[in-house]
C-alpha cells in the first residue's frame, strides 16, 4: 500500500483476480445499510460532475449493524477477498473532538491487523452520515412534517451563516 496525498494505491499481483469471486463489486460497509447506500449515491454524484463520468460505480452496501460494525471488518479482514470499504461516523461533537466508541473501536481492529490491502476505513469528517446530507434535502423531506421542519430551517440557517463546522457536528438525530 502506498499512500499519496489523500489517494491511496494497492498493488494486486493480476494472478489474484483468477478467481471471479474477488472480482465482485467493491463492499461498502456501514453503520446501517441505508449509510452505505448514501455513500454509494455521493460517489456516483460525483463521478458524473467530474472526469469520471463514464467509469460506473458499482458496490454491494451491508449494514454493519451499529456498534457491530467491528466484528463485520473483522470478518471481511478474515475473508480478504474482496475490496471492501468500511464508513463510519466519527460521532464527535466538535471538530477535533474524542472519536466515538465504534470510531475507536474499528482503527483498533485495523491497526490490529496490520492495515490489510483489500479494506480501507474512512471515518467520516462529520457527526454522522446526516450531517453530510445538503440542506436541500431535509427541506424537501421535511417540508410537510410539522414535527421536524424547525430542524431543516436551522440547519439552513448554520450553513447561511457560514458555521459548517457546527453543522456538521451537530446530533441532528437527538435534535
Amino acid at each position: 500500500r502506498v499512500r499519496i496525498g489523500h489517494q491511496q494505491i494497492t498493488e494486486v499481483p493480476i494472478s489474484h483476480f483468477s478467481d471471479s469471486s474477488k472480482i465482485q463489486n467493491t463492499i461498502l460497509l456501514g453503520e446501517h445499510v441505508k449509510d452505505a447506500e448514501i455513500a454509494l449515491l455521493m460517489a456516483q454524484y460525483y463521478s458524473s460532475q467530474n472526469r469520471f463520468a463514464g467509469i460506473p460505480i458499482r458496490s454491494e452496501p451491508r449494514c454493519g449493524a451499529g456498534s457491530n460494525l467491528t466484528a463485520h471488518y473483522k470478518q471481511l479482514c478474515d475473508d480478504g477477498e474482496r475490496f471492501s470499504v468500511a464508513i463510519v461516523d466519527s460521532d464527535r461533537k466538535c471538530p477535533k473532538g474524542a472519536l466515538g466508541s465504534t470510531a475507536k473501536a474499528i482503527l483498533h481492529a485495523q491497526a490490529a491487523r496490520d492495515n490489510p490491502p483489500m479494506l480501507e476505513v474512512l471515518i467520516l469528517d462529520c457527526h454522522e452520515m446526516e450531517n453530510a446530507l445538503p440542506d436541500a434535502f431535509y427541506e424537501e423531506a421535511f417540508s410537510t412534517s410539522v414535527d421536524h421542519r424547525d430542524c431543516a430551517e436551522l440547519l439552513k440557517r448554520l450553513s447561511g451563516a457560514g458555521e459548517f463546522e457546527v453543522r456538521l457536528h451537530v446530533d441532528i438525530k437527538r435534535g
